[in-house]
């Protein structure tokens, strides 16, 4: 799910409500598009899995694994990355 003007979260809650049950993240919301400068990227999954939390949906993912993850991937490509928030 594209961050774009910052409403990927927002669209989630709003697939949610109509019984989608597959959604796209990334970790630390890595990722974008190249052909679009300046664009936000992608929906962090930390967000993802709070929205879920939120909504009072299992999701099955391990936070503390996921916060190793995004660790790793930031020392990979030595940069941070969004913060989890889970």
């Amino acid at each position: 799910m594209h961050d774009t003007y910052g409403r990927a979260v927002a669209n989630c809650v709003e697939g949610v409500r109509l019984g989608m049950v597959h959604m796209d993240a990334a970790v630390g919301g890595c990722g974008g598009c190249p052909f679009a400068p300046g664009a936000a990227g992608n929906l962090a999954t930390s967000d993802l899995l709070k929205l879920l939390a939120n909504e009072g949906i299992a999701h099955g993912i391990d936070a503390a694994l996921l916060n190793l993850t995004q660790s790793n991937l930031e020392s990979a490509l030595q940069r941070s990355l969004m913060r989890p928030v889970v």
